[in-house]
């Protein structure tokens, strides 16, 4: 059946391949499990203004059935055999790419309903996050903007200095804007805290924050995260972005540091 589709959210569920009014071709049949209601398709030419209605009511109904967090911090720890080497530690995977990604889709959804309305301007923090805010802002289906600001608070180790220095500023306008601050991690929240006081100090509209993991047992200070992916333990993590020492930044899924 070929449709055509501008929602982002749904690529996974379809198999989009890219976003965009692209057409693509899916065999819808059965049953959408993870709605809950049966849907029995037949090969038609439908057209998009109306794929695109259904696209929004499916949104609306499933945003109540959202959980705001995967929590994994009670959850034993799931290791596969896969592992990699860096800087002469192993570590084992801990979330796969298709569970990022899903998870990943899940915030884009939310954040389209909350910013509606509104044009929202993503601070993408460096470098850490660029990896979760490409992918975050491909999962968002209403208007937005990007720039970003780099911090420093771990350098090559593998737990956080304590101290956080801007080493670079946001360039755009905030004053009067819906800001997004974008993360990877929340780990002891020093990092994040610093941040939202100082992008107070432009007088944006408002001011959320989009973390893909927090670790809520290593956060020190009383922070409000209002889109988390993943609560995990406090393990030391790499892949998708995180690092360790500048490497393994470029891995699809996330490894934990191996210490048996």
């Amino acid at each position: 059946m070929n449709v055509l589709c501008r929602d982002a959210v749904y690529a996974d569920r379809v198999g989009v391949l890219s976003r965009g009014q692209s057409s693509f071709s899916a065999e819808f049949s059965g049953t959408f499990a993870w709605i809950g209601v049966p849907i029995d398709c037949i090969s038609a030419q439908v057209p998009r203004s109306f794929f695109s209605t259904v696209c929004s009511v499916l949104s609306i109904a499933t945003l109540d059935h959202m959980p705001a967090t995967r929590d994994l911090t009670d959850a034993p720890v799931e290791l596969d055999d896969a592992t990699v080497t860096y800087r002469g530690d192993r570590f084992r995977r801990y979330l796969d790419a298709d569970t990022i990604q899903s998870r990943v889709a899940e915030m884009g959804q939310q954040i389209s309903a909350d910013y509606a309305d509104t044009t929202p301007i993503l601070v993408s923090v460096l470098n850490g996050a660029f990896m979760f805010t490409a992918d975050l802002m491909r999962a968002i289906n209403t208007d937005c903007e990007i720039d970003f600001i780099k911090l420093s608070s771990y350098g090559a180790a593998k737990v956080s200095s304590g101290e956080v220095h801007e080493l670079k500023s946001v360039d755009a306008e905030l004053e009067g804007r819906d800001v997004l601050i974008v993360e990877d991690i929340v780990d002891t929240g020093l990092s994040m805290d610093f941040m939202k006081g100082r992008l107070q100090e432009y007088n944006p509209a408002s001011l959320r924050v989009a973390t893909l993991l927090h670790k809520p047992t290593a956060t020190e200070p009383d922070l409000t995260l209002d889109y988390v992916g993943f609560q995990i333990p406090d393990l030391f993590v790499i892949g998708y972005g995180l690092d360790y020492g500048q490497l393994a930044r470029n891995l699809a899924d996330i490894y934990i540091l191996d210490e048996d």
